[in-house]
């Protein structure tokens, strides 16, 4: 009995936290970018919906831990396939880098992202995409909502080395709302394009398809 009680003292509490987070932040949010050594993030407004670019350029290091855990390898078998994705000369006056770029898409408390880890080659004046080393889409916000990725693809993958970053994701955000605790949030979803799929008892289900996309080019005419 005591479970019960914490249960929806615990649900209580984060559905009253989500009513300060969601209305009114998740609309406050100005433009911005921030650029840091190693680090850049941009916050804009894209469709009326709030995004926000995040890039990291990452130590070898770095970029061996990431991609092992992503992948579920070893750290061996993850350094091995970095340095197979080289494609430039060792010789040559060159340098080769990882970085992992993300896109998140913000509605309500509902945050999804899609992202990769990426292999460049430089010479100082020319750059080049060498490898999309990997590629998801996540969920990546506090709150009861759920993600069902749909696709990802890296649109690119037959054309490297390039010069052009371009992922492709699809999915559906599930957002749960009791009604007896927070009336409001369901009209606040409806205003952000969801649509009611279940009701049960006091508790609504809502359902959106979003379409995610990650591009960015490195040269522009």
């Amino acid at each position: 009995m005591l479970g019960k009680h914490f249960t929806k003292l615990v649900a209580f509490s984060l559905s009253i936290s989500l009513l300060f987070v969601c209305i009114p932040t998740a609309f406050a949010a100005e433009p911005n970018y921030e650029v840091t050594p190693g680090y850049t993030i941009e916050t804009y407004y894209e469709n009326d919906v709030l995004v926000t670019e995040e890039t990291w350029i990452l130590t070898p290091e770095e970029a061996i831990q990431e991609l092992a855990v992503r992948k579920g390898w070893t750290l061996q078998e993850s350094s091995a396939y970095i340095l197979s994705c080289n494609t430039i000369n060792p010789l040559s006056n060159t340098s080769t880098y990882t970085t992992k770029k993300t896109k998140t898409y913000t509605y309500g408390f509902c945050e999804v992202e899609i992202g990769g880890l990426f292999q460049f080659t430089t010479d100082g004046m020319y750059t080049q995409v060498d490898k999309c080393l990997d590629y998801w889409t996540a969920a990546t916000g506090s709150g009861p909502y759920t993600w069902d990725e749909i696709s990802v693809v890296d649109v690119n993958q037959d054309k490297y080395p390039w010069i052009q970053i371009h992922l492709m994701g699809r999915g559906n955000i599930e957002v749960e709302i009791d009604t007896s605790v927070s009336p409001e949030l369901t009209a606040q979803f409806v205003t952000l394009g969801f649509n009611i799929s279940v009701e049960i008892g006091t508790v609504v289900y809502l359902r959106k398809t979003v379409d995610l996309e990650l591009m960015q080019n490195l040269f522009t005419a």
